[in-house]
This record gives C-alpha cells, structure tokens and sequence, in this order.
C-alpha cells in the first residue's frame, strides 16, 4: 500500500493549505488589473527558463539566468514595493471580529423583514 502514503493527512496539512489558499488569494485580489500580474507572469517565465536549463545541463545560460535571478529578490522588493505596502496595509487592517458581527446583524435586519441597502466592499 505504498500508493496510500500520501493519505497521511495531519489537521495542520489542511490548516497550511487553507492558509495558503488565502495568502494566494488576497495576493491575486491585490494585482488584479494592475501591471504587477504582467511583471509577475514575466518572472515566473524567466524562473521556468532557469530551472529548464539546469535540467539540460546547459551551464553557460544555466549560470546567466542563475546570476539575474540571484538579484532577482532585491529587484521584486523594488518593483513591487507600492503592491507590497498595499499587502500590508491590507492584512493590518482586515479585523475579522468587526466583519462578522456586522454581517450577523444585517442577516438579523433581513429576518425582521426590513429591506436594507448597503454596499459591504472592504
């Protein structure tokens, strides 16, 4: 039963998938429709490239590609500094408590039969 092993699953499995889920998620909701998701596509092209070379052995660009993605870590802070602050500043100010009691009292107002109209973007 070799095959199984895999089933091996933990709760903290689930917890560290769930939690990446969300990082990957508000990181998504972050750069959509901005020029970010083009300069990330454009790294994870050029990471694919690198990682192809080294798996045919092709030293010379293999080592070129290695060198500009070595300074590619101080280059992403650079560029997406603006999207990281965003990040930031979004995770700061997410306040899950808030949010959840709001939401029971408008399911509260919809049981009574009042009609409300609200715009819950945040």
């Amino acid at each position: 039963m070799e095959f199984l092993d895999f089933l091996d699953f933990k709760v903290t499995d689930v917890i560290d998938i769930v939690l990446v889920a969300i990082l990957l998620y508000y990181i998504y909701k972050l750069v959509r429709g901005t020029v970010a998701i083009n300069i990330f596509i454009g790294i994870v092209i050029v990471w694919g490239f690198w990682k192809l070379t080294q798996l045919l052995d092709m030293k010379m660009i293999s080592s070129m590609v290695g060198g500009f993605m070595s300074v590619g870590l101080i280059a992403l802070i650079i560029v997406f500094q603006q999207e990281i602050r965003k990040f930031l500043l979004m995770i700061g100010s997410t306040n899950l408590a808030t949010k959840r009691n709001l939401s029971r009292r408008f399911k509260f107002l919809r049981q009574e039969g009042i009609a409300v109209k609200t715009d819950l973007k945040a």
